[in-house]
């Protein structure tokens, strides 16, 4: 005869009396019986409210499981709070060890040392030993005693089910909520999932949710060990006392099911899904008052079923977040606890609450998978843990010794799964552990499909991972992506090497990253840029790990070339310029040792050039390498070529403030545009030129072709006839040349309205450039321009911590330096100018007109040499100053002069009023004010009181004065 574990729901000893915790079988809350059990009926009657304390500041509820202090709650795990329990109601006498062991850990072995690490958390959170209070007292060699006197409070009403938390389960009590919900609309509910993420302790929650509100009867049937099909009727109904002669044993179980509210769980349902659909689906038909909730890797698939898929428990995004804040995210939480009962000194804290978030995540938050890290962390510090954990499953191997043996090692959950798969689905399983991250079905499909496993069966396949939870779908975006929990992943690498395919599919999974790759290319013209960076930038690990393999000794170093010629855009977007620097290094190095494809020679040398330039590499060998591909382009007499290498030259001379190369790009680019007789192409050209001449310094026609090329319908910056991607969103560009202009020709308070907007805009994009451009180029500098010191201070620590996120050093060493020497002399700090050593040109250009200090001769010279571009007329007037500061009244004057006429010329009003107001002033010191007057005057008439400037205060201030 075989035998069923079957559960009823009756409250346990212990911390089971407020709540459900596993027992030793691996279920939450439900008593161990073998068949043939006695029925009873569970009502509301056999729940007894728990009573309620208070003692001192605090009041306890073992009802609630909550501890609060002056009406606050107080933060206590489950097992401190059972701890408490204990004490409180034996208040005065002395607990022993073992007593504690067996109230808050029934029937699980757990070494006595244990208790140690969780008094400490209820000591800490009582604050016992202060010298207020104390509440606990070590009895040495006997147990713990409660010494403050406790008064019992009124017991309370039993809250509704939905409000109650449930003692013991961590991070689930919206599942089980919604669970509950289901369950009163769909009559066949089935939670389905990975093994290990805890389908059953959801499930037993939501059984004793329908016990105590006292809706149904409730029966746990844990299926499990049942081996044969033929037996699913029968193993259910010989718990509920109910004997099956009929042939057809679904319909017959069905027909004597009670007529009265039963919640019937089938627990363990994936290796009998057939049998147990016909079962679920016969009851449907026959059993009105019978609700079925089922537990399955995979979904049943019957007639009425309603799926809930659960997922690991819910973990925070690396980011700035406190060690409190990240305890009320379930998996960190359950992680510490488990923690705590196998260290009892582990607290979390600020030092290694990263750790923790990071091998919370690489476990995916599956709640098995974190007591079993928790439990293997012997010997080992969390770091090393960490380091030890990939592709490690052996690490993962110290469950709980009355746990199922599917459920004692991450292996034997994944064995028990694995089993359950066709050949098929185990052959593409393995090779599916390749990705690293996300995956496509074209990706699959090109990665895995072979003569004995086609394009169609992979599709197929697939599916059938996707149902039994091996492979993860999400399909909210626009194309259904799929991923590899890590712990499944390793499992299946694991079986990848036993299946000696792992050198094949290497390549082939380079080769689907090739197409991918190229697929991206396409997609550059056709999608706007955030859509583009959301479909191709999960890419990342996966390139990172075919690049690896064919550079490597058994790799493919022409593929790795190819595959290597087609990341710039994602690592621009993708802010990892430091990183694709080195990778394109080496690829050009191979490269340059065989014969070469000169497309892919440019290509790679166009894309190094822009990386080194605006990762702040050195300037000689980004020109050496834009020379060399402009000599490539020359040689292939292609216009598409050209384009391609004046691309790079452009990003180069708007990287280091150069203003030749920037010229010299923006003409050629014009040339091709008009040979290809586009009008769209023309107006890139002129969307082109208006970012040039804004940095060259020809305000007013940098105004006239952005005019004329801001209609350009596609969607960034891009050349449609050639397909040249020069990496800048072209709303950014847009944004950065509208509020430099509005600003610079005197309508300042739009052009710092639009620069504020575009810095919460980029601040909410995840990636290095537009954010750091937008702020260091356009909103710091205009925030000293008008004086704001104060708001100036405020913006450079956001780009500081954005520069410190993505890793950017170069950003670090200059424009945040720069500008940090800036915010000191403007606060009358030490005006040496050693910070300014080292600068490059393009920041020393903008720090040149944020004070006066960085004006040193290296500017000037740029000045003399007609480089200074848009700073020229503000650095000229700094130098007038100090002419005239130094007596040399003459030059000074013509200087300024000059700095005037040129600002006009330009069309940069703001540098015009400065250069006049200074003007006038000296005038009006050598009795000439009203000749002063009457050079300012013309620039304010119709000018905007609003905002407020200190330029236009002490002109108007002037104007006013006799």
């Amino acid at each position: 005869m075989t035998f069923f574990s079957v559960y009823m729901c009756e409250p346990s000893r212990g911390a089971l009396r407020a709540g459900i915790v596993k027992p030793p079988s691996n279920v939450a809350g439900i008593a161990p019986c073998a068949v043939p059990v006695r029925r009873r009926k569970v009502t509301l009657q056999d729940h007894q409210p728990a009573r309620s304390w208070s003692f001192g500041p605090f009041h306890m509820s073992a009802e609630t499981m909550q501890l609060t202090r002056e009406g606050c709650p107080v933060p206590l795990g489950s097992r401190a709070f059972s701890i408490l329990l204990a004490l409180v109601e034996r208040q005065g006498e002395v607990v022993t060890i073992d007593e504690l062991l067996t109230e808050v850990w029934p029937n699980v072995f757990v070494e006595p040392v244990t208790i140690r690490g969780h008094l400490h958390a209820l000591r800490k959170a009582l604050d016992d030993g202060s010298v207020k209070a104390r509440y606990i007292i070590n009895e040495m060699g006997r147990g713990y005693r409660f010494v403050v006197p406790v008064a019992a409070a009124p017991a309370t009403a039993l809250p509704a089910p939905a409000a109650r938390p449930m003692a013991g389960i961590i991070g689930r009590e919206t599942e089980i909520e919604a669970l509950c919900a289901d369950l009163l609309r769909q009559r066949l509910v089935s939670i389905v999932g990975p093994g290990g993420v805890g389908k059953t302790t959801v499930a037993l929650a939501v059984a004793a949710r329908f016990r105590d509100s006292g809706r149904s009867d409730v029966r746990f049937i844990d299926l499990s060990s049942l081996t044969d099909a033929a037996f699913v009727a029968s193993a259910i109904a010989s718990p509920l006392g109910l004997s099956l002669l009929a042939e057809d044993c679904s319909e017959a179980l069905a027909r004597a099911l009670p007529s009265r509210g039963l919640l019937l769980i089938l627990d363990n349902c994936e290796h009998l899904v057939r049998a147990v659909t016909e079962v679920a689906e016969a009851i449907r038909r026959r059993a009105p008052g019978v609700i079925v909730l089922c537990t399955s890797r995979e979904p049943l698939r019957a007639q009425g079923e309603w799926v809930f898929r659960l997922e690991g428990l819910p973990l925070p995004a690396e980011g700035e977040i406190s060690a409190e804040e990240a305890l009320h995210y379930g998996g960190i939480q359950l992680f510490s606890e488990w923690l705590g009962t196998s260290r009892q000194s582990f607290e979390l804290t600020a030092e290694n609450l990263l750790t923790v978030c990071r091998i919370c995540h690489r476990l995916d938050g599956l709640p098995l998978a974190l007591e079993l890290a928790a439990a293997s962390l012997h010997g080992f510090s969390l770091t090393e843990y960490l380091e030890q954990l990939d592709d490690n499953l052996a690490l993962l191997a110290k469950g709980r010794r009355t746990a199922p043996p599917r459920q004692q090692t991450m292996r034997a959950t994944l064995d028990w799964s694995h089993a359950l798969l066709s050949e098929q689905e185990r052959t593409l399983l393995r090779r599916l552990s390749l990705f690293r991250s996300v995956f496509g079905l074209n990706a699959v499909a090109c990665a895995c499909a072979c003569p004995q496993l086609t394009r169609a069966e992979v599709v197929e396949c697939l599916g059938g991972l996707v149902a039994k939870s091996l492979v993860q779908a999400d399909v909210s975006g626009e194309r259904t992506v799929f991923r590899l929990l890590d712990t499944t992943k390793a499992y299946a690498r694991e079986k990848l090497f036993l299946a000696g395919e792992a050198a094949q599919f290497r390549r082939r999974h380079a080769e689907a990253m090739q197409a991918m790759l190229e697929e991206a290319a396409t997609d550059w013209r056709l999608l706007p840029v955030e859509a583009w960076r959301a479909r191709y930038l999960p890419l990342i690990d996966d390139i990172r790990a075919a690049l690896d393999w064919a550079f490597g000794p058994e790799g493919d170093a022409d593929l790795g070339i190819a595959l290597t010629s087609r990341t710039g855009t994602l690592a621009f977007l993708g802010s990892l310029l430091a990183e694709f620097r080195a990778r394109h290094e080496k690829a050009l190095a191979v490269l340059e040792q065989r014969a070469a494809d000169p497309v892919i020679e440019l290509r790679l040398r166009a894309q190094l050039c822009r990386l080194t330039a605006f990762s702040g590499g050195p300037n000689e060998r980004a020109r050496l390498l834009v020379d060399g591909a402009a000599e490539i382009a020359g040689r292939t007499g292609s216009d598409a070529r050209m384009a391609e290498a004046m691309g790079a030259l452009w990003g180069l001379g708007f990287a280091t403030a150069d203003v030749e190369a920037m010229h010299r790009a923006c003409e050629t680019t014009c040339l091709i545009a008009a040979r290809s007789g586009d009008e769209t192409a023309g107006r890139f050209a002129d969307r082109l030129g208006a970012i040039t001449h804004t940095f060259t310094g020809d305000l007013r026609k940098a105004r006239a072709l952005f005019e004329y090329g801001r209609d350009i319908p596609d969607g960034r910056i891009v050349l449609p006839s050639y397909h040249v991607p020069l990496f800048l969103d072209r709303e950014l560009t847009s944004a950065i040349v509208q509020a430099r202009l509005l600003f610079l020709q005197g309508e300042i308070g739009r052009g710092m309205a639009l620069a504020e907007e575009w810095v919460e805009t980029t601040g909410r994009l995840d990636h290095q450039m537009p954010f750091l451009v937008m702020l260091g180029l356009v909103a710091i500098p205009m925030q000293f321009w008008i004086g704001d010191v104060d708001r100036a201070a405020v913006l450079l620590q956001r780009l500081t911590q954005h520069i410190e996120r993505h890793s950017a050093a170069y950003y670090r060493h200059q424009w945040v330096r720069g500008y940090e020497h800036a915010l000191r002399l403007h606060r009358g700090a030490d005006a040496s100018m050693s910070a300014a050593d080292g600068l490059d040109k393009q920041i020393h250009d903008h720090l040149c007109t944020v004070h006066p200090a960085f004006v040193t001769p290296a500017a000037l010279a740029r000045v003399q040499t007609g480089t200074a571009g848009w700073a020229t007329a503000e650095i000229m007037r700094i130098d007038a100053l100090y002419r005239l500061r130094a007596g040399e009244s003459e030059a000074g004057m013509a200087t300024l002069i000059a700095a005037r006429m040129l600002a006009r010329r330009q069309g940069a009003w703001f540098w015009e009023l400065r250069a006049t107001l200074d003007l006038a002033t000296h005038l009006a010191g050598t009795g000439r004010r009203a000749e002063g007057k009457a050079l300012l005057a013309p620039l304010l008439d119709g000018h905007d009181a609003e905002p407020a400037t200190r330029d236009l205060d002490d002109a108007r201030a002037f104007l006013d004065g006799q």
